[in-house]
């Protein structure tokens, strides 16, 4: 059976997504439908002015194709993108929704759309909330996120407050290997999980975690120092 195949995603910063979208569908397709046609966009799934999905539709009804998508959120987030689809009464089917029908599909396009608008809304909401309580400065960063500049300046602001967490933590993982004299990941994350030291993201510690830490901040090097024992994992 003939088939085409439409892709998306918001940003091109979500090219691996590209990547696993095709192969979902490829392998969705094998010995079931011929995908005679790739139509792949980056746009934001609430426009509707989508160059390549209109081109997929054009192509199926002139050649009696399928329309194969991932998943419904990745053939849009509007209602009316949805209706226009079913307009066009041509057949489509969802990798991850196989069964659902027309109808049940109108009525969760309204429903993912009312959701990007009610999260809009409280990002909204709590923007103007920190505005009012002049607490604003950890947002600023945020609304400059759209460009260039304020990307770059949002990812030096995360590696200074990881640093900064990081240089903690290494003090204490030194501190146990000066103390025990060897260094054994198992042994040091059981440690400073019993002084209740979390990671930077507040988990707790595991062997591979501060393997990382050991060898990004070159700890082992106490090991020549204090004449240690060898490394054991």
């Amino acid at each position: 059976m003939k088939a085409v195949a439409y892709i998306r995603t918001s940003t091109k910063r979500q090219d691996n997504s590209l990547v696993i979208q095709e192969n979902i569908i490829t392998s969705f397709a094998l010995n079931k439908y011929i995908i005679e046609q790739k139509f792949i966009e980056q746009i934001s799934g609430r426009k509707d002015n989508r160059k390549e999905l209109l081109r997929a539709i054009d192509y199926c009804k002139k050649n009696n194709a399928t329309l194969i998508c991932k998943s419904i959120d990745r053939l849009g987030r509007k209602s009316s993108t949805i209706q226009q689809i079913y307009d066009s009464s041509i057949n489509i089917i969802f990798v991850e929704n196989q069964n659902i029908d027309r109808f049940t599909l109108q009525i969760l396009s309204v429903v993912y759309e009312n959701e990007v608008t009610v999260t809009r809304n409280r990002i909204k909401q709590t923007m103007d909330k920190l505005r009012a309580e002049n607490n604003w400065e950890f947002t600023k960063i945020g609304t400059r996120n759209f460009s260039t500049k304020g990307r770059s300046e949002g990812a030096n602001a995360t590696k200074k407050l990881y640093s900064y967490k990081n240089k903690n933590i290494v003090l204490s993982i030194e501190n146990i290997i000066l103390k025990t004299k060897q260094v054994n990941y198992l042994a040091i994350s059981n440690e400073l999980n019993k002084l209740k030291t979390k990671t930077i993201n507040g988990m707790d510690f595991k062997p591979q975690q501060v393997k990382r830490l050991v060898q990004r901040y070159s700890l082992t090097k106490l090991l020549t120092e204090y004449n240690t024992a060898p490394l054991s994992h």
